[in-house]
């Protein structure tokens, strides 16, 4: 396997937070000053993959055995002196490891989660963005960044359930429960039928994404193609259904109280990476942020702030507590 610290002059150090730092190769080849301050840092993983991040120009690039060298990761090879020889080789031998990985993993035993089938509720039709019925759910979705036709409601119901919209729960492409965020302004905005440690979009992550994004709420979910907790909390099957993805696993926590808790449990407990974008006041997660900024500069920023480094994610999760402290004084 590809291990880049060789190719990295001078001197190295390792930090607490599981980095091995040194001067960045990168900074001179994107408009900076030749990096002195050891602000480059490779982490690696048990699998041999490794995360390369520059925190000085924000230079990124990954490695993963199994998979192809992405344009990122051949230029930082070149920027380490390695030939397009060299770098076309590490490629093939990378290549070479996904029938052997594949072999690995499925030998592997894996506990085995499963979910009993659940019906949506009676009526529950599909939003049809032409009918002018529908109009005032498919607007609600379009709000909230949202794709209305993969999402129900119950026209023919009487009384508040004729106002909700119903989000369907898939595992393995099967339905195994639902939740109905009704639109109008009376609590509690959410009902759900949902099972213990279900995942909700869990059948989005497709095998050869890197990383996968957690965060909390459905339409966090939704509107940036990740995967919800459903609360502000994370239980044993949820934590196996996340490692036996086998990719990284990215939390992204509302920014208020419970939200900053489970980012520390994250860190602390369960090793995940963790990202606590600097969004504007008032923006308290994904889907706020989607509407504010787009879709991909709200993922750019997730992605961009990820940290695995306990004592950092601690800092930045202080520094957004002290900021809801004075939002609220």
């Amino acid at each position: 396997m590809l291990d880049i610290l060789l190719r990295i002059p001078g001197k190295k150090k390792r930090t607490s937070g599981g980095w091995t730092s040194f001067n960045a190769v990168c900074c001179h080849h994107n408009g900076e000053k030749p990096d002195r301050r050891q602000r480059g840092g490779i982490i690696k993983q048990a699998n041999g993959s490794f995360t390369y991040n520059c925190f000085n120009c924000g230079y990124r690039a990954t490695y993963v055995p199994g998979r192809s060298l992405g344009h990122k990761l051949r230029k930082l090879l070149e920027w380490t002196g390695m030939s397009k020889e060299e770098i076309d080789h590490e490629n093939l031998e990378s290549l070479k490891l996904r029938d052997i990985l594949d072999i690995i993993t499925a030998n592997k035993p894996q506990r085995v989660i499963k979910f009993a089938e659940k019906p949506l509720p009676a009526n529950a039709v599909k939003i049809d963005i032409n009918n002018s019925i529908h109009y005032p759910y498919a607007e609600y979705c379009r709000r909230r960044s949202v794709d209305p036709t993969k999402l129900y409601i119950t026209p023919l119901d009487q009384g508040r359930n004729a106002l909700r919209i119903i989000i369907p729960f898939y595992y393995n492409k099967k339905l195994v429960g639902h939740t109905s965020r009704y639109i109008d302004d009376h609590a509690p905005k959410f009902i759900s039928q949902q099972q213990p440690g279900y995942v909700f979009n869990i059948d989005v992550v497709e095998p050869m994404d890197q990383f996968v994004i957690v965060c909390e709420g459905v339409f966090d979910a939704l509107s940036i193609g990740g995967v919800g907790l459903l609360h502000n909390d994370i239980n044993k099957d949820q934590l196996d259904i996340l490692t036996q993805l086998n990719k990284e696993v990215i939390l992204v926590p509302d920014q208020d109280e419970p939200g900053l808790k489970l980012a520390e449990r994250f860190a602390a407990e369960h090793g995940f990476s963790v990202s606590i974008p600097d969004w504007a006041p008032g923006i308290k997660d994904i889907n706020d942020a989607v509407r504010a900024y787009g879709r991909f500069a709200t993922l750019l920023s997730i992605v961009r702030t990820r940290e695995r480094s306990k004592i950092k994610i601690e800092l930045r999760r202080r520094e957004i507590g002290r900021r809801l402290q004075q939002l609220s004084a």
